[in-house]
């Protein structure tokens, strides 16, 4: 592996790398009981809650984990993207190839990841919606923010006003998943994914991703943009990740503006904090209205998470940021390894402790797989230039171009 040259340190923005490899932590505390629960019931609830512990570590990781960490990474995805544009703009006489090329193998490995790992696959859409922010590369810094705004505000009033419509006229939007998630179905969900053999728990996965992706499109106005509204929310956070690239947030532009970005980046944690735990209130139509909101709610305090993580790599010593910053540089190979090993742990060909083990369990398993994850990052990078999955992308970029 050390064929390929080391980045310089211009390239990369370290901040950055520290960042997404706390987000793999949110991200895997929601992931691993996620794989552990039939995927009608997921948004509601995780699997093997049975004790008071349980319910409450359920509520902490809906609350302030779920829907918050994947924006947080579609940020940073977006910011890699237009960082790499710009980084090689001097250097190569077509990075748009090179960009796509990484985009294309990226799907792939999301392609394989549904049919052999996981239905919550994220590589496939990201290397998808990546491609359509692409189109965006021209644009300056408030342009984009502007349109990565658009993208997460257009369908959230869409579903507000639909809502204010739908209750005026008399109805309700069911909260109950009763219909579509009965007692059958979760047993046999679970006879599946704990009892099946590979072939079958493959057939398994392929239908429930498409179920998770492209269900409620032409179910009716509120179902669709429901559903569309999670590629906008991607795709609007990826282009914001982009204007932050250009807008000077990585570099010392932060450090002029730390207390208007703290400021803002606590704001928006609160009003989403709000928006999110309507789920949990009992304020007339809470249920459609938090629904309504969902678009911004998550990305709103994954911002907050973002400018408090964005400060501690300014006060925090470089030495406590390095094994986070390791396991960021290695985000393809450790997000892998941990749906790897989720798999294994859950499903009929490995030990088959799908829906048996409750989200207290889950969350001691997670922590216990991160920190080995901190640890082993930190060895592997003080010998090679980059993780073993981003070896194999970088090697795909690359073929036949002079490096």
């Amino acid at each position: 592996m050390k064929d390929l040259p080391k980045l310089a340190n211009s390239q990369r923005i370290q901040s950055i790398d520290m960042i997404r490899g706390v987000a793999l932590f949110g991200v895997f505390l929601v992931n691993l009981p996620s794989m552990n629960t039939a995927l009608c019931l997921v948004e509601e609830t995780f699997a093997g809650v049975k004790s008071s512990r349980d319910v409450f570590v359920n509520d902490l990781v809906y609350l302030f984990f779920a829907d918050k960490f994947y924006p947080l990474f579609s940020f940073l995805f977006g910011a890699s993207l237009f960082l790499f544009l710009d980084n090689k703009k001097s250097e190569l006489k077509s990075p748009m190839r090179l960009l796509l090329r990484r985009l294309l193998l990226l799907a792939l490995f999301g392609a394989f990841h549904v049919l052999l790992v996981w239905w919550g696959d994220i590589l496939l859409l990201y290397a998808l919606t990546g491609t359509m922010v692409l189109l965006l590369r021209n644009l300056q810094a408030t342009a984009l923010l502007k349109t990565g705004l658009g993208l997460l505000l257009v369908p959230t009033m869409m579903l507000l006003l639909y809502t204010g419509w739908y209750h005026a006229s008399g109805q309700m939007v069911d909260e109950s998943v009763d219909e579509y998630c009965s007692e059958e179905m979760l047993l046999e969900d679970a006879q599946v994914y704990r009892h099946g053999s590979f072939g079958v728990i493959a057939q398994k996965r392929i239908q429930d991703f498409l179920a998770a992706y492209l269900s409620g499109f032409g179910d009716g106005f509120f179902e669709t943009m429901a559903s569309a509204s999670y590629y906008l929310q991607v795709g609007g956070l990826m282009v914001l990740g982009g204007a932050s690239v250009r807008g000077g947030f990585w570099r010392d532009d932060y450090h002029h503006h730390r207390g208007l970005w703290l400021s803002t980046g606590f704001l928006t944690f609160f009003l989403g904090f709000i928006g999110y735990a309507l789920f949990w209130s009992e304020f007339p139509l809470h249920y459609d209205l938090a629904y309504a909101l969902f678009p911004i709610s998550g990305p709103a305090m994954a911002f907050g998470y973002l400018v408090l993580l964005r400060d501690l790599t300014r006060i925090l010593p470089e030495k406590m940021l390095l094994p986070f910053s390791c396991l960021g540089k290695m985000s393809l190979t450790n997000y892998l390894f941990q749906t790897t090993f989720g798999s294994l742990l859950l499903y009929g060909y490995g030990l088959g402790y799908y829906g048996m083990l409750g989200p207290a369990r889950m969350t001691a398993i997670v922590v216990g797989v991160y920190l080995f994850q901190l640890w082993a990052s930190t060895l592997w990078m003080k010998r090679y230039h980059q993780g073993p999955m981003e070896w194999v992308v970088r090697r795909g970029v690359y073929a036949g171009t002079a490096k």
